[in-house]
C-alpha cells in the first residue's frame, strides 16, 4: 500500500468512526423494549470494533426449485421488534428506500449511540474487508461444530451458536464457516435453512442478522429474496446481503442494481463491486454518471464502474459529444479516477489520458454545468506531474483545459448556482473558491427567504468570518421563531436538518445564539435535541452556568424519554454546578 494510500486509510477510518448525529427515530421510543433480548439470547453483550473479515463469494448453495414462492416470516414475540421487522416498519412505501431516522438500528447500546466514536453503518464491514486481514478459523470452527449439531436436531446448540454471534465479529469468520459447512453437512434441509430464515427475519442482535443472510445465500432458495432485499436497505448488512442477491438472483445483474439505486453508503458499494461488465447500454449509463457515487467515496467505486461501463469506449462515440446530461454525469467519475484514494496502484485506470483529451474536447464552449469548470480544472492540475502519462497526452490536456478555464462567463454562472437552491450547493462553493467568488452574502440572502436548506446553513457558517456569525445568527432566529413559539404545531413548516446545521454551526462560537439554542433542548425532533446537547458539550463550563440556558436543560431533561441523552443533560446540569434534577 502507497504512502497515499495509508493516508486516506486513516482518514477515511476515522470519517468512519465520528460520532456524527444519526437519526434514531422510532428506534428511540421504543428504548424499553429494546433492553429485552430473544430466546436464545441471554445477557447484554456490549458491541466493540473490531477487524472484519476478507470478503468472498458465499459458499455454493444446495439445489433449488426453479421458482418458489416468497418465504412468509413468522411474526416476532409480542412486545419484541426484530431488525427485520424494524426495518420493515421504517421503509419508504413510496420510494422502497430506508428511513433516514432509522439509520440506527435498536440494538445498538444506548451508551454509544451518542458517542463521537463509533462505525457508521457498514463502515466495519467496507473497511475491514478492503484493508484488514484476521484469522477467524477458531470462531469459524465453533460456528461450524454447532452448525453440525444444529442439523443433526439438538435444540441447545441453537442458543449457544445465537450467543457466539452477538458479539458482531461475523465479518472475521462467516465465510469460512459456511464454507466448512457445505463440505460437512450433506443437507442443509429443513433444519439450516428454516434457522437461517430464524437468525434473518426474528434476531433482535445484529451479528446473527449478519449471519443469517450469509447462510441464505449459501443454503436457501429464490423464496428467500425478499428477505434479503428487505434486509439490504440498511447499509450495516449490505455486505452480506450483496453476495446473498449474487447467489440467489436469477437476474443477477439486475437484482444488484435494483439494490444499490435504494442505498447511497456502504451498501451501494458492496452492490455495484459485484456487478460484472455489461452490455446494456442503460446500465452503462448508470453506472458511468450515477452508481459510482456514494456517501464514503466515489473512489470505491470509480475505477470499477469505469472498467465494466467501458468508459473509454462512452466517451470515443460521437454523440457523447452532443451528449450534455451524459458528461454532467460522467465529470465526477472522471475527477474521482485521479483523486487519490484506497484504490491500489494497479488499478490506474489505463485509458484515463484519452477519456481526459475526448472529454475537454466535447466540453468546449458547453456552459450547462459547473461540473465542466471543475473537472477541467482537476485535469490540468493532475496533468502537471501525472506519472503514468507522456508528455504528449500532459501537454495535450492542459492545452484542451486552458480556454474552458480561462472563460470569464464561469464567474456569472457560479453565483446563479449559489444561487439556486435546487443546485448541487456543495460543488458551486468548490466552484466559487477557484474563481475567488466571496459566498457569504450570496448565502444569507437566500436563507432569508428560503431556512429550509441545511447545507446551505453549513455553507453558510464555513463562509462566514467571526464578524459575520451574528447577522447568520440572526437570520436563524427569524427562520425559526415560528417553531419555537408558544403553541407552535409541530415544526412550523421548518426543516429539522436545517436547524440541526444551524446548531452545529453555532457550536464552534461558544455563547452564539443561545435563545435558538434553549428552545432546541425541548424541541419536538429528537435530532434537534441531540444537536443541542452537542453543542452545550462544545461550549463547555462557563456557559453552563448561565440561569436561562439551566432552566432550558432541566426542563428538558424532565421530560426527555431517551435514557442515554437524559443521561447527557444531568450531566451537563451537574458540570454546570447544579445537580439536579
Amino acid at each position: 500500500m502507497t504512502r497515499v494510500a495509508q493516508r486516506w486509510l486513516v482518514a477515511a477510518t476515522l470519517v468512519a468512526m465520528v460520532g456524527v448525529a444519526i437519526r434514531a427515530g422510532a428506534a428511540e421510543a421504543d428504548a424499553a423494549a429494546r433492553d429485552a433480548r430473544p430466546a436464545p439470547a441471554a445477557g447484554d453483550t456490549a458491541r466493540a470494533p473490531t477487524a472484519d473479515a476478507a470478503g468472498g463469494s458465499p459458499a455454493a448453495r444446495a439445489a433449488t426449485p426453479a421458482r418458489a414462492a416468497p418465504f412468509q416470516p413468522a411474526l416476532p414475540a409480542e412486545n419484541s421488534t426484530s431488525l427485520y421487522q424494524f426495518i420493515q416498519i421504517h421503509r419508504d412505501s413510496h420510494t422502497g428506500r430506508l428511513a433516514p431516522e432509522a439509520a440506527t438500528l435498536p440494538d445498538e447500546p444506548a451508551a454509544r449511540r451518542f458517542s463521537r466514536l463509533r462505525w457508521v453503518p457498514g463502515a466495519l464491514e467496507g473497511l475491514g474487508t478492503r484493508h484488514m486481514q484476521w484469522d477467524g478459523s477458531a470462531k469459524a470452527v465453533q460456528a461450524v461444530t454447532l452448525l453440525i449439531q444444529i442439523a443433526a436436531g439438538h435444540a441447545s446448540a441453537e442458543t449457544a451458536l445465537y450467543e457466539l454471534l452477538r458479539a458482531d465479529d461475523v465479518v472475521t469468520f462467516y465465510n469460512d464457516a459456511l464454507d466448512y459447512a457445505s463440505a460437512r453437512i450433506p443437507d442443509a434441509e429443513p433444519r439450516l435453512h428454516d434457522l437461517a430464515r430464524r437468525l434473518a427475519t426474528q434476531s433482535r442482535d445484529r451479528g446473527p442478522v449478519k449471519f443469517g443472510i450469509a447462510m441464505l445465500g449459501s443454503m436457501g432458495d429464490e423464496s428467500d429474496l425478499e428477505i434479503v432485499r428487505t434486509l439490504a436497505l440498511h447499509d450495516e448488512f449490505g455486505l452480506y446481503a450483496a453476495g446473498a442477491i449474487a447467489e440467489l438472483a436469477p437476474e443477477r445483474q439486475q437484482a444488484l442494481y435494483e439494490m444499490a439505486q435504494k442505498v447511497n453508503g456502504w451498501a451501494r458499494i458492496e452492490a455495484v463491486t459485484l456487478m460484472t461488465a455489461t452490455p446494456d447500454q442503460k446500465l452503462r449509463r448508470w453506472l458511468l454518471t450515477e452508481g459510482f457515487r456514494n456517501d464514503v467515496t466515489a473512489q470505491y467505486l470509480a475505477y470499477h464502474c469505469a472498467t465494466i461501463a467501458d468508459l473509454a469506449g462512452a466517451m470515443a462515440d460521437p454523440d457523447t459529444a452532443r451528449d450534455v446530461e451524459f458528461l454532467a454525469g460522467v465529470s465526477d467519475l472522471i475527477q474521482s479516477l485521479i483523486k487519490p484514494g484506497p484504490s491500489r496502484d494497479s488499478q490506474t485506470y489505463e485509458q484515463t489520458p484519452e477519456v481526459a483529451m475526448a472529454y475537454l474536447q466535447a466540453v468546449q464552449g458547453k456552459k450547462e454545468s459547473i461540473d465542466f469548470l471543475l473537472t477541467a480544472q482537476v485535469l490540468n492540475d493532475y496533468a502537471n506531474a501525472a506519472p503514468a502519462w507522456s508528455s504528449d497526452q500532459k501537454a495535450s490536456v492542459k492545452r484542451l483545459a486552458a480556454p474552458i478555464l480561462a472563460d470569464k462567463s464561469w464567474r456569472r454562472r457560479v453565483i446563479a448556482a449559489l444561487s439556486d437552491d435546487r443546485g448541487d450547493l456543495e460543488q458551486a462553493e468548490i466552484a466559487a473558491a477557484k474563481l475567488d467568488i466571496e459566498t457569504f452574502d450570496v448565502h444569507v440572502k437566500r436563507l432569508s427567504r428560503n431556512g429550509a436548506i441545511a447545507d446551505r446553513w453549513r455553507l453558510a457558517f464555513s463562509a462566514a468570518d467571526p464578524r459575520q456569525i451574528v447577522s447568520l445568527v440572526n437570520v436563524a432566529e427569524k427562520t425559526f421563531s415560528p417553531r419555537f413559539a408558544r403553541g407552535a404545531v409541530g415544526r412550523a413548516n421548518t426543516s429539522d436538518a436545517a436547524l440541526e446545521a444551524v446548531l452545529q454551526g453555532v457550536a464552534k462560537y461558544p455563547g452564539t445564539g443561545m435563545p435558538i439554542v434553549d428552545a432546541s433542548l425541548l424541541d419536538i425532533s429528537p435530532v434537534v435535541r441531540r444537536a443541542a446537547v452537542e453543542t452545550l458539550v462544545r461550549w463547555g463550563g462557563p456557559y453552563l452556568r448561565d440561569t436561562s440556558l439551566r432552566a432550558a436543560l432541566s426542563a428538558a431533561a424532565d421530560g426527555e424519554t431517551d435514557e442515554a441523552l437524559k443521561a447527557r443533560m444531568v450531566a451537563l446540569l451537574n458540570v454546570g454546578g447544579d445537580s439536579s434534577p
